[in-house]
Parts: C-alpha cells; structure tokens; sequence
C-alpha cells in the first residue's frame, strides 16, 4: 500500500511509546497494533493467538530490570451482559 506503514513499522513505533510511557500510564491502540507488541512483549506466535484477542482487552505491561512482563487482566469473558 502506498504511504502505508509495515507490520514492522507499526511495532517498532507502538514500542518506542511504551518504552517512553511512565509507570500508571494507560495506552489504547487498535487490535493490530496490540496484536504486533504483543509479538514484540510475550511471544504471541500467530494467527490463532491474534484471533484470540477480545473486543476490548486489556492487558498489563511491567517493566522491571528492561525486562517486560506481560499479564492479560481482562477480556470479554469478563464483560458484564
């Protein structure tokens, strides 16, 4: 696509924002987006793990040591009907 951006630029700019987010900052993005740092922060593997991902989903990053540590708190499996 002309003037768009790669899989791998998209991740490596979603990465330079949550290097430079500061401990209690919440970032949204888009389900793609989520879907390539999490490739980067936990070792999402593929398309079955991608399609996995819930409409919301919310996920805790810690950073201790450079080192990042990924938790999945909620999904729509908790949602509230």
């Amino acid at each position: 696509m002309v003037g768009g951006e790669s899989s791998r630029e998209v991740a490596k700019r979603g990465m330079e924002v949550l290097e430079q987010a500061s401990d209690g900052t919440v970032l949204v993005t888009h389900r793609n987006t989520m879907g390539l740092l999490l490739v980067q922060l936990d070792g999402l593997k593929g398309l079955k793990e991608w399609t996995g991902l819930s409409y919301p989903d919310v996920y805790e990053v810690k950073v201790k040591q450079d080192q990042f540590y990924v938790r999945r708190i909620w999904d729509k499996k908790n949602r509230k009907k």
